[in-house]
């Protein structure tokens, strides 16, 4: 029987270079570096990955998930590793599984100059909205907690934060009314129709007050040119 698969480095619980010779019935047979054979239920690897994964072990997390080459084996990985915030083993374990969207968010994630942007759109990335807000609060990066709400189409909370903190209030309002256009809907949120409301009111008075500036000079140029 030939080996399937091969992957050099260090496997703890099977020693030096093991590889998978077969997979039948649940059952996988592994040759250890010493030649022997060890049979072991599948099941196995997965309390393996786990157990290495609960001891920081990542990389023999992801020696285990090249030696068996299995999508759902990665998959527990890809998402462990996005919720341990580990760049590198989550963009290797999607890119097994084939979800190169993940792949590439993951490669502009590893780009962000600040780390705790970083740690934000990790938790983001893992689902977690809420924790990726709260990483950027107690940072200070006010702007980047409205944004991802932006991004995640969150739009009360982001509203509430651009209120609150007197930030990007035009920027929500922007994307908000883009979304709404694209989906062919009027507004119907009574926060963003309240705002709009106060914000064209305000327009008006400005454009109002300018106006009267305006003839208050002419006036005054008119009387300067009769003398």
């Amino acid at each position: 029987m030939t080996e399937i698969c091969f992957f050099p480095g260090i496997f703890s619980e099977y020693g030096k270079q093991p590889s998978i010779v077969s997979v039948q019935n649940g059952m996988v047979t592994v040759r250890r570096g010493d030649g022997a054979l060890v049979a072991t239920a599948f099941y196995t690897f997965f309390t393996s990955l786990h157990k290495h994964i609960t001891r920081d072990k990542w990389q023999e997390g992801l020696s285990l998930c090249r030696i068996a080459q299995n999508e759902i084996l990665w998959t527990c990985m890809a998402v462990m590793a996005t919720e341990g915030k580990q760049l590198e083993a989550a963009e290797e374990s999607y890119a097994a599984i084939e979800r190169y969207d993940k792949v590439d968010y993951i490669q502009r994630v590893k780009k962000l100059p600040n780390k705790t942007e970083k740690l934000a759109e990790m938790s983001l990335l893992a689902g977690d909205l809420l924790g990726a807000e709260g990483i950027l609060l107690q940072n200070g990066l006010i702007s980047e907690a409205i944004r991802i709400n932006i991004q995640m189409y969150n739009w009360n909370r982001a509203l509430e934060l651009a209120v609150r903190h007197k930030k990007l209030v035009e920027d929500v309002l922007e994307a908000r009314s883009k979304y709404l256009k694209v989906l062919e809907k009027a507004e119907t949120s009574p926060s963003y129709l309240a705002l709009m409301s106060n914000k064209t009111k305000h327009e008006t008075s400005e454009v109002i007050a300018k106006e009267k500036d305006q003839v208050e000079m002419d006036e005054l140029i008119d009387e300067m040119t009769v003398f």
